[in-house]
This record gives structure tokens, sequence and C-alpha cells, in this order.
């Protein structure tokens, strides 16, 4: 009972990190202390019908308060209580802590954020560092919360003995007459199978439920939806890559604890790849030649500096073999690349790569690489 009760948290969870809005093109929207009526696509089909209703209010301090519309005879869902103050409304059971904000970043974005604790006493099982990590699996690596404009965070709170699971979402936010479309920054393949990638609604004042017109202006929202990305298109498939010499060793944990502070993935990240790529002449920005960057994929490090690439499973013996030289300072085999890249301020070209185009983007220790989501293998710039 209690990890199917974790369903419908997630579900809420979800839902606050997806039902907050921001716009890149707007000054003057203010949402402090508006309440909102939303659902999405999801919500409105089977199996959930309309028995799935947010009512979310952002409130003056930054935080977030959500819940569901009862809308059932039955009652809340479980995992919900019914609201101490108006019955028609399903609060969180609170014996899971949640803490949710949001905030408006330097772009306009509305970023949200949700922090999960979960104890052992909410589970059937033991709640400990390895059980932690198996959350991970619920969340972090879960498709439905997979995406660019989301940061996943899971941490083992030694002195709690609990699991503190966070995520950040970026939105955009269309706001029109009271009503309401917000969607991911980043854009969505037909086949993702994110939890409320792009969100509707209306003003809330009490209501409980919708009325003929209200739903039919909830349908006509859903056209205002960016559309999906055609399934097998060519898009950039991005990664980060994490300046070696900014971290305090080559741990796979160094590497996670400085990617969680990233400033987030540049926005053409799962953009369809233009055809006929070229090189326009424009002042490169990529890192000085000679830093490393690179990632640690659980087994070892991989990197790439503009000159040479560093892998962990060349073995030092083998090192020279392969026309490499010992790099003592990373006790790995530093071997010069096949070609040397060439790059304007977008993209790099290496014309012994296939395809020979990357897109980048520099920001201090952090270094975003897209390659082609048609290209395998490949080695750009930094891998």
């Amino acid at each position: 009972m209690k990890m199917c009760a974790l369903s419908i948290v997630l579900l809420l969870t979800t839902s606050a990190l997806a039902g907050c809005v921001g716009d890149s093109g707007s000054d003057d929207i203010d949402i402090a202390g508006t309440s909102w009526m939303l659902t999405d696509m999801d919500m409105m089909s089977e199996p959930y019908g309309m028995e799935l209703i947010t009512i979310m209010t952002f409130s003056e301090d930054g935080s977030i308060e959500d819940f569901l519309l009862n809308t059932t005879s039955e009652g809340c869902p479980i995992g919900t209580v019914s609201h101490t103050e108006d019955e028609s409304l399903c609060a969180l059971d609170m014996s899971f802590s949640i803490k949710k904000e949001w905030r408006i970043n330097d772009n306009g974005h509305l970023i949200i954020s949700a922090v999960m604790v979960m104890r052992g006493d909410d589970f059937e099982m033991e709640m400990d560092e390895v059980t932690c990590n198996m959350m991970v699996g619920m969340t972090v690596e879960d498709e439905y919360m997979s995406h660019y404009s989301i940061e996943n965070t899971v941490n083992w709170l030694d002195d709690e003995n609990a699991c503190e699971i966070g995520s950040e979402m970026k939105m955009t936010l269309i706001l029109d007459d009271g009503n309401l479309v917000y969607h991911v920054v980043h854009p969505v393949m037909e086949d993702d199978m994110l939890v409320m990638a792009c969100t509707v609604g209306i003003e809330w004042t009490g209501q409980t439920e919708w009325s003929e017109s209200e739903l039919a202006t909830i349908q006509s929202l859903f056209s205002r939806c960016p559309a999906a990305i055609p399934y097998g298109a060519v898009v950039w498939d991005c990664r980060l890559d994490v300046r070696l010499d900014s971290l305090p060793d080559l741990s796979a944990q160094s590497f996670n604890d400085s990617a969680s502070e990233h400033p987030g993935y540049p926005e053409w990240c799962g953009t369809i790849v233009p055809e006929n790529l070229a090189l326009d002449g424009s002042a490169p920005n990529l890192p000085p030649t000679e830093e490393f960057y690179g990632m640690n994929d659980g087994y070892g490090v991989f990197s790439r500096s503009g000159a040479k690439w560093m892998h962990y499973w060349v073995a030092q013996e083998d090192c020279s073999g392969l026309g490499g030289t010992w790099d003592e300072d990373y006790s790995m085999c530093s071997v010069p690349v096949d070609c040397i890249p060439e790059a304007d301020s977008q993209l790099i070209y290496e014309e012994c790569l296939d395809p020979p185009y990357a897109r980048y983007h520099w920001s201090g220790d952090y270094l975003y690489i897209g390659k082609p989501s048609n290209s395998y293998g490949n080695t750009v710039l930094i891998q």
C-alpha cells in the first residue's frame, strides 16, 4: 500500500514541477499569489479521464501549494488526504515531506524546484543508502522525468537516515486573459513519455468542476502547445563535460557533484539538426586548447582537449604503442587527435569524422557538446 501511495506522490511531485511557468519574452507577468486549475493531454485521457485535475497556487513567498481536485464519490486517491479546510481538494499525505518552490531566472524562465525526503518508515523496506540509490530508477533515470529541461538529484542524508530526491524544471509560458499554457523549454520528441510536457489551465476561483465553456477553452488551449519533433528526426544529442582541473579528484562522485551545479543545457539541445551545415567564419568560443573536459562513466574518465584525448582504458604499457605519452598528473594516456578541429562560434568541424560537425556551448567549467542523433561512436572535441 505504501509503495502504491508513492506513485501518487511522484505524480503530484511531477505535477508540481511542471505546474509552473516562465515567460522568456515578458518582464511584466506576475504569477505571485495566483491559483490555477490545470491539466494536460495525459490527464484528459484514460486511465484518469478528468479525475486528476491539479489546483496550484504560486505563493508570494516563492513556495508552491498544489492539490488534486476531488472529482469522484470515492474520495481522495491513495497518497492524498482530504484538505482540512476544503473537502473538494485532496492534499498530499504529510508522511511524505516535500518542499516546492518557484523562481524566475535571469533568462525569464521560471524554475520550479521540488525536494522530497523519504524516510524508512514511509516504506515496507529498510531505508538505507542502497535503497536510496534504488530510488534513482524511479525518478532520475525514469523516462517520464528524463529531459534536457529537468535537472534531477538524489542524495543520501546519513545523519537523517533519509533519501533526498530533488528536481528542477525549466518552463516557458504563454499567459493570455486568464488562461495559460506552459511547456518545457527544450523540444519533445513524438515518442517521449515526459509527464506534463505541455500543460494548460484557467484561473481557479473555487470551482469544483469544468463548466462546458471552460472545457472548450481548455481544449482550444492545447492547440498552442508546441508540435512534437517527428519520430526519427535527426536532432542535437547533447552531453555535459566538466573541466578536469576544476575537480578535487577524478572520481564519479566529483563529476556528479560538479554536474549538479551546471547552469543548464543550451536551448538548442534536442532541436532538429539543420541541413548543409557549414562554418560561418565567426570567432570560436572554445576552452583553451590544453584544457581537458570530460566525464566519468562509473568505470573511469574519458576526456579531450583541443589537441589530445585521454581514456581510462588505455594502460600505461600500451600508451606508446598508440603514439601517446603517459600523463602523470591524470595517470592516463594522452594521445594526439587524428585531425585538428576547426570551429566557429557554434560549430566544430573535424574532417576525419563522419558526420564531421558537432555543436557546442562553453560555460566556464562546463562544455556542452551536441552530436547528430544518428551518429554513433564518433569522437568530437571532448569525448
